[in-house]
């Protein structure tokens, strides 16, 4: 019992909490339902009675959602684990923040798969930064975020994507080339980076490498090869010279 994660459920729909806990209760062995709440100011009540490490949390409830819901606290135990019928820019804002959510209706093996992560992110520092940091882009939706948040091994970091000179991947991780000389690195592949700063000039010039254009100082067309603004060099492949030329003439 003592190794088992304790969760409260919190959602309006009297059927969505009773789905969640058969569904925990039949994929998920070592979680722990401790309380189930049918609104934001249940849920305040029940989170600050149990301290539970992690709270599953529907976003739309009528009178207090979600984020309002979050709002009314200090601080927030645990993990949140947002679910939510719809709603792209919310999920798009949770992966900036690195938080996990669940699509309505939820898939089994996605319940499994958010637990996994779970349990390597409990008690590692930083919840209440990256909640922070989830709100700001909540309640800022037409401006593109200044931060990013990633999360490892060995904890979860906020940094400024202005700073990311490049991004290159190694298998299931991404490291991250600062313009401070740090290294970081990311417990997520590199496509779901290019997913997110895509639209914020970065460019995907090889299957291992997302570089910041404005952090490009020269292009060596005869070795296809970029330096960049901390001495790196990186390649082009050739299947991505002729978009990389084009995307660059129109900086």
């Amino acid at each position: 019992m003592n190794n088992q994660v304790r969760i409260i459920i919190i959602d309006d729909e009297s059927k969505g909490r009773s789905v969640l806990k058969e569904m925990i209760a039949r994929y998920c062995n070592d979680v722990e339902v401790v309380a189930i709440a049918a609104d934001g100011a249940a849920g305040i009540k029940a989170i600050k009675q149990y301290a539970p490490d992690c709270i599953l949390l529907d976003i739309q409830m009528p009178g207090m959602d979600g984020f309002a819901m979050l709002d009314q606290l200090e601080d927030t135990p645990g993990e949140v684990i947002f679910v939510t019928a719809h709603n792209e820019y919310a999920i798009k804002a949770f992966k900036y923040a690195a938080f996990d959510y669940l699509l309505k209706p939820v898939d089994p093996k996605d319940l499994q798969e958010v637990f996994d992560r779970l349990r390597k992110r409990i008690k590692q520092p930083g919840n209440n930064k990256r909640m922070h940091l989830l709100k700001s882009i909540i309640h800022q939706p037409n401006i593109a975020p200044a931060k990013i948040t990633i999360s490892s091994a060995d904890g979860i970091t906020i940094i400024t994507i202005a700073d990311i000179v490049y991004l290159r991947a190694e298998g299931p991780y991404t490291f991250f080339y600062m313009s401070t000389g740090e290294k970081l690195v990311a417990s997520v592949n590199l496509q779901k980076y290019e997913e997110l700063l895509g639209d914020q000039l970065f460019f995907r010039t090889h299957h291992s490498y997302l570089v910041n254009l404005n952090h490009i100082r020269k292009f060596n067309r005869a070795e296809n090869t970029i330096l960049l603004s901390n001495g790196h060099i990186v390649d082009v492949s050739k299947r991505k010279k002729d978009e990389f030329l084009q995307v660059l003439s129109e900086l």
